[in-house]
């Protein structure tokens, strides 16, 4: 497998994209997660670098066979695999290259094609607490009188934060990605063409003076 590719249909599509629409098209579209963790993809060496578990088993399969016998199982076919361009290789094997907490961000993300969740809309505010009849949950002293009414609060300012210190992860270990596949492939993509902290805040600033 060449380090750098050479131009061609898939090159076209991806170049100059941005890093999310990369990762949307290796995971989504060619699962190359499914894969290359299955039995395509990379060789033995490469999926243990990438922290896969390799097994070795006999190579007409006659090992398994016999366990599968012994158990009374009847042995109709192995699994099914695919192949998928050699770009989707690597940028898989980039992102499981990666520290891992990248690696897991990306992934988890890049899989689902769904974003962090920054909250754009929360906003801290306290609630009454219902009971099961649908009524406020009272408060009662050693007397039972009512003193009050239990309440909770909803998106408190932990969570909101953590919210956005979550998503700014996120968009650092993409664009960090992004440099990272820049120098392997032949094309350029893009680093996510939007702000990093689009709640209004620079998030850095405000752990350093409230943290």
């Amino acid at each position: 497998m060449s380090e750098v590719l050479s131009k061609g249909y898939i090159a076209d599509e991806l170049d100059g994209k941005p890093v999310n629409y990369v990762l949307d098209w290796c995971y989504r579209r060619q699962l190359a997660h499914i894969a290359i963790e299955g039995s395509g993809g990379l060789n033995d060496l490469e999926r243990r670098a990438a922290g896969y578990r390799v097994q070795r088993v006999s190579s007409d399969g006659l090992s398994a066979a016999k366990r599968l016998g012994v158990l009374g199982c009847e042995v109709s076919g192995g699994p099914s695999s695919f192949n998928i361009p050699e770009v989707a290789e690597i940028i898989h094997k980039e992102v499981v290259g990666l520290h891992s907490s990248m690696k897991f961000i990306i992934l988890d993300y890049a899989k689902s094609g769904a974003e962090p969740d920054w909250l754009p809309d929360a906003v801290t505010h306290e609630r009454y607490l219902l009971n099961a009849a649908g009524k406020k949950q009272p408060i009662y002293d050693n007397n039972r009188n009512i003193t009050g009414y239990e309440t909770e609060t909803v998106n408190c300012e932990t969570t909101i934060l953590y919210s956005r210190m979550i998503y700014a992860f996120w968009y650092d270990s993409l664009n960090f990605l992004c440099d990272k596949l820049n120098d392997k492939l032949s094309f350029n993509i893009i680093k996510l063409q939007r702000k990093r902290t689009p709640w209004g805040y620079d998030l850095d600033s405000y752990l350093k003076i409230n943290f």
